[in-house]
């Protein structure tokens, strides 16, 4: 399927990707969904010279400290760094 985009505007495009179901909608997905834990055979790994896979934990770790946090006020930021970290 080809879809012409010349002179439409990107809400044109996204909308038609979205009604012929290239794009579909996601489900609301919660931090505590998110199941993992820390790799605890990572210091090995970095011993051998290796960088290791980042685990569940540090990528969840990463989204509150890079994305949510910055966006909540203070009194969030506070109730976030002592809930979660």
């Amino acid at each position: 399927m080809i879809i012409k985009v010349n002179h439409r505007t990107n809400d044109s495009i996204f909308e038609e990707l979205v009604e012929t179901g290239i794009i579909l909608p996601t489900k609301p997905v919660r931090q505590q969904d998110f199941l993992g834990d820390y790799q605890y055979s990572a210091e090995t790994i970095r011993y051998n010279e290796k960088e290791p896979m980042p685990s569940l934990l540090d990528c969840q770790q990463l989204v509150i400290l890079q994305i949510i946090f910055p966006l909540c006020n203070e009194m969030n930021q506070y109730i976030l760094y002592y809930y979660f970290l």
